[in-house]
């Protein structure tokens, strides 16, 4: 699972400078391991832009509500 992980990794810059694309990672589908682009919304144009796979593995594009970080205060 390394290889998916170090994959993800090098080409996350580049997914996270589209408009609307809040996070990549690494996840399963079906049993296999796949990168997730995480957005906000599909539009057409977000769409054509991603690929269905990078380096031999499958890209999943999943509909997410917006990231924002947890205050830790007290």
């Amino acid at each position: 699972m390394t290889d998916i992980i170090d994959v993800a990794q090098a080409h996350a810059g580049r997914l996270m400078g589209r408009p609307g694309v809040v996070g990549v990672g690494v996840g399963q589908r079906g049993g296999e391991p796949v990168i997730v682009v995480s957005v906000l919304a599909l539009t057409p144009e977000l769409s054509a832009s991603l690929p269905a796979r990078l380096d031999g593995h499958a890209v999943v594009v999943e509909l997410t509500a917006e990231l924002r970080p947890q205050g830790g205060g007290g």
